[in-house]
């Protein structure tokens, strides 16, 4: 028996992404791009994965990994660059995911946080 959990034609145990995000258009968070959500056409990649998929991993690593807004900003394009090489974002999209990025929310991890006031001590130097 083929189990294919999201519907979108590759069977779960071949899929990369095996619940994909197959709405019609790219959301980055909450924030509809209106960027067709297709990869050639198509709903999903060989390996089972949206563009919206590929862009979500890209702004939840981006998020993870960011020190401020800027930083989020930085290896937010750094990932969008990839998937322009990989010709998996066409270049035209770029800019516009890029903006759309700018107006989302980023979070820093919170253990990062929670490390951050673990670290302070008051009366001395804190960085």
């Amino acid at each position: 028996v083929v189990v294919d959990t999201d519907g979108d034609g590759v069977p779960d145990d071949v899929d990369a992404c095996p619940e994909s995000d197959l709405r019609p258009t790219v959301f980055i968070r909450d924030i509809n791009t209106g960027i067709p959500n297709l990869i050639d056409g198509q709903p999903v990649n060989a390996d089972g994965c949206s563009l919206a998929d590929l862009v979500a991993a890209v702004i939840d690593d981006a998020s993870s990994n960011a020190r401020n807004h800027g930083d989020f900003l930085r290896l937010v394009a750094r990932g969008l660059n990839e998937l322009q090489r990989e010709e998996l974002l066409p270049r035209r999209l770029f800019g516009h995911c890029q903006a759309c990025a700018a107006h989302c929310r980023w979070e820093i991890r919170y253990r990062r946080v929670q490390q951050r006031h673990a670290n302070f001590h008051p009366g001395r130097h804190n960085r």
